[in-house]
């Protein structure tokens, strides 16, 4: 439904923000394929379908708070989305709260007790049937190959074999579970209390340790935290948390080799291939 001034959004959404936000985000989004807006009572995302890679995230992640309405699991509750051949809405109850970290790479979480909690509603998701719908997403010989030939001439010539050793049979059979497949510190919200899993754009079918070792190697800097992850073993499979550290870890020096080179990026590189190097000891 559109608006007499050719703005594209729906004038449902004025249920959720007066003229004036409305207004403005009809030129925003003409600016930017994607934004994201805040009011006192609302969390709106927007994205344009044109040209825009990532629509099929935000395509899942009303699929999976829609399936997610009725789970025992802490999210925001979608209030409302929208999708036609242009535009994709969704808009969600604002939580008071904050989140664990400010952004992607803050490696700073220093509440006493977070990691044991947070790692026991990992379990409680995990619990979730998975939806018909669903399928694996991805094989991790597959997704092995793909990193290392991308990442391989930033390498060292001994992790470059470490990781060429393990080709053919690194897959295995993982337990398959409902996994969030974002879950940063900065994708946490502490309200109240309680903890609350938001931003399921990467929702899917994933081996059952992927979403702690994400949390717990982005809760602090990751060098350090590969050698704690072995205390996931009460839990998870001990091959199969190190099996997912490695791929998180050669997905992220694929990501920094994307960046204009600079300080940060090649910090970050060699930081990654740091825990690379430590997960190569223990398969």
């Amino acid at each position: 439904m559109e608006r007499e001034n050719g703005t594209i959004l729906s004038t449902k959404l004025l249920s959720f923000v007066n003229e004036t936000e409305f207004a403005e985000l009809g030129h925003a989004i003409k600016k930017k394929q994607r934004i994201t807006y805040t009011n006192q009572l609302y969390f709106i995302k927007i994205a344009l379908k044109e040209n825009n890679p990532f629509i099929h995230s935000l395509l899942n992640e009303i699929e999976t708070n829609n399936y997610l309405t009725n789970q025992p699991i802490n999210c925001p509750k979608m209030l409302w989305s929208y999708s036609d051949t242009r535009v994709v809405i969704l808009v969600f109850e604002k939580l008071i709260g904050q989140v664990l970290a400010c952004q992607r790479d803050a490696f700073n979480i220093e509440v006493t007790g977070v990691h044991t909690q947070i790692l026991q509603h990992i379990i409680q998701l995990q619990r979730i049937s998975i939806p018909e719908a669903w399928t694996e997403l991805t094989n991790r010989d597959d997704t092995l190959k793909n990193y290392y030939h991308y990442i391989k001439s930033c390498l060292p010539k001994q992790t470059a074999k470490g990781i060429k050793n393990l080709m053919g049979d690194f897959h295995g059979s993982p337990n398959m579970v409902f996994s969030h497949g974002d879950l940063l510190p900065m994708n946490i919200i502490n309200s109240n209390h309680t903890y609350h899993f938001i931003d399921w754009e990467w929702a899917g079918v994933r081996s059952a340790s992927f979403d702690p070792v994400l949390f717990m190697l982005f809760s602090r800097k990751p060098e350090i935290q590969i050698h704690k992850l072995s205390a996931l073993s009460e839990y998870w499979e001990p091959l199969d948390i190190y099996k997912d550290a490695l791929m998180i870890s050669l997905r992220e020096i694929k990501n920094w080799m994307k960046v204009d080179q600079s300080v940060q990026s090649e910090r970050n590189i060699r930081r990654w291939i740091a825990v690379t190097d430590e997960c190569l000891k223990r398969l």
